[in-house]
């Protein structure tokens, strides 16, 4: 009987509350990053984690101390996600990168804000929605939106490149479908940005391969590997 009035007892503490709330966008916030580090690239586990705690955190001290306020304060909480995401996304000229990690914050961050107001539901349905979206979408990016590849680089506009370039291509068997090259800014000077497509029949593994060769024998200035439908996978 007294044990039973002790957990009674505990389970109505808003200490054990906040600390029950806080454990909840842990969890879920651990979840998020271990999907996102599993199913697309490792790009954040520990922000997911500190963003999914820190927006938790702010919107319990208006659960708790400013109530009449916590509609302001949780709008605090996203805009300043959305802060964060501006960081993160990067426009690398005119190819956007950075756009599922500014995504993961802004919902880590709507993850901390829902355990704080104690829809535990509605957090755990929303993090394994979130975790099965990313196995569909897996799938599917490998069996239907791959459609091939496209190596980019950027040289110096003096680099006589697409020779050397050609070579590596032959050495290694791979056959681009499109090569294509256009001058541009590249950290305040002129360069050169050549773009190669492949195939969609083109094993990745097989451009990776040559992609230290490239390196090594043209010195480019910048070199990224991506897909045509989901921007920059390297």
């Amino acid at each position: 009987m007294l044990f039973a009035t002790f957990i009674d007892e505990l389970l109505k503490a808003p200490e054990f509350n906040i600390f029950l709330r806080l454990i909840v966008a842990i969890v879920l916030g651990i979840v998020v990053g271990l999907g996102k580090e599993f199913f697309v690239k490792p790009a954040g586990f520990r922000v997911s984690v500190l963003t999914t705690i820190a927006s938790c955190l702010i919107t319990l001290v208006g659960v708790y101390s400013f109530p009449e306020a916590i509609s302001s304060i949780i709008l605090g909480v996203l805009i300043f996600s959305g802060l964060i995401t501006l960081g993160i996304i990067n426009n690398n000229r005119g190819e956007y990168q950075g756009l599922v990690s500014a995504s993961m914050i802004v919902l880590c961050a709507v993850i901390g804000v829902v355990s704080a107001t104690g829809m535990y539901f509605a957090a755990v349905c929303t993090t394994l929605l979130t975790i099965i979206a990313m196995i569909i979408m897996k799938a599917v990016e490998k069996k239907v939106l791959v459609e091939g590849y496209v190596l980019n680089l950027i040289v110096d506009i003096h680099n006589p490149v697409l020779k050397n370039l050609l070579d590596i291509f032959n050495n290694y068997h791979l056959s681009p479908t499109l090569m294509d090259s256009k001058v541009v800014l590249y950290e305040r000077k002129e360069c050169i940005k050549i773009r190669v497509e492949f195939v969609r029949a083109t094993p990745k593994t097989d451009i990776e391969r040559v992609i230290p060769i490239i390196n090594e024998k043209i010195n480019p200035l910048s070199v990224s590997l991506r897909n045509d439908t989901y921007g920059v996978i390297r």
